[in-house]
């Protein structure tokens, strides 16, 4: 039988009210493998990418892509937003240099100039930030990357993870946990070991 850390039930309650910043790199998988449906991508745990630690002994997590028709989610027309020229020369949305999280500089600027052109005319920015959270991306907090958004399967020049990408069902919402500082994880640190394509 596995051993559970004998948390008290208030500390318990704490864990669940954290944001839960575990995260697997994708960044080994190959687009075409991105774009055929069903097939399996594997995630390495950052910590186990930090220590450099082979597959073979590493922690693993497998995801499949979910598409099974050409639909342009919410998180593909982001990364076409973050990928076209016009919508980063605008200066209100951009990659962090490390290709792992994106920011929205100008949120007014955002909302007129880049919205509407690939999120539709009726989108507000609060509408905005609703879907980033509908579909799983995470906020950091604190350091350099502060007010950043992030997705284990959303990454700089690799649009084919997004299709392997889930909306938050209703039922599994639950309520907003708590910023989770401690836990966040350092991208700048990853990409000394797996750098993005700029």
């Amino acid at each position: 039988a596995k051993l559970r850390p004998n948390f008290s039930a208030v500390e318990q309650a704490k864990r669940r009210l954290l944001v839960d910043h575990t995260y697997f790199d994708f960044s080994l998988v190959g687009d075409k493998l991105s774009y055929t449906t069903g097939a399996d991508a594997i995630g390495q745990s950052l910590k186990s990418v930090l220590k450099d630690e082979p597959l073979g002994s590493s922690i693993l997590i497998s995801v499949s892509s979910k598409l099974k028709r050409n639909i342009r989610t919410f998180p593909m027309k982001l990364m076409m937003t973050l990928s076209s020229a016009d919508a980063l020369e605008s200066g209100a949305i951009r990659w962090l240099p490390h290709g792992r999280s994106f920011i929205v500089v100008d949120a007014k600027k955002f909302e007129k100039d880049v919205m509407p052109k690939y999120f539709g005319h009726c989108m507000l920015f609060k509408s905005f930030l609703r879907q980033v959270n509908l579909w799983g991306f995470k906020r950091i907090t604190h350091g350099e990357d502060a007010g950043s958004y992030y997705h284990q399967l959303f990454l700089r020049r690799k649009p084919g993870l997004t299709r392997m990408m889930e909306r938050i069902k209703s039922n599994e919402r639950g309520r907003k946990p708590m910023s989770n500082p401690q836990e966040e994880p350092d991208f700048y640190e990853l990409a000394k070991k797996r750098p993005l394509p700029l």
